[in-house]
């Protein structure tokens, strides 16, 4: 009865449970597919899909595009290890939903061989000559 109630009210993992009722993970979940238990689910476990979160400016994803597109077919661990920034970070700056640093910026300018200006150069920004 103990290991059915904490199954369906808690968010514990299969292993916990199984610990606490002195059983094997694996005896754990053959008893849930035998019974039919849908376990609760943790919202608040990993990421936020990144379309969801609010972009912080029109600017922050100007400049998240031009990261993306400059990046091309390598990989967000490649370019972020250059960069001496997380994946999870840079993944953030492509999004425009991490209000990117100075030393960031610098860093990413450099890289891809832009001034600031350039860099943080909007659509709205461009005269006609």
């Amino acid at each position: 009865m103990l290991a059915k109630e904490l199954l369906r009210t808690t968010t514990l993992s299969y292993k916990q449970v199984a610990q606490r009722v002195d059983r094997s993970r694996d005896s754990v979940v053959k008893f849930c597919k035998e019974h039919g238990i849908e376990r609760p689910t943790n919202k608040m476990k990993g990421h936020p899909a990144w379309a969801d979160v609010p972009k912080i400016s029109p600017r922050h994803v100007a400049l998240g595009l031009r990261v993306t597109l400059f990046r091309g077919r390598s990989s967000v661990a490649e370019l972020a290890g250059r960069l001496g920034i997380s994946s999870y970070v840079l993944r953030a700056i492509e999004y425009g939903i991490h209000d990117i640093t100075l030393m960031q910026l610098l860093k990413l300018s450099a890289h891809m061989g832009l001034t600031l200006d350039q860099l943080t150069e909007s659509h709205n920004d461009r005269r006609a000559p």
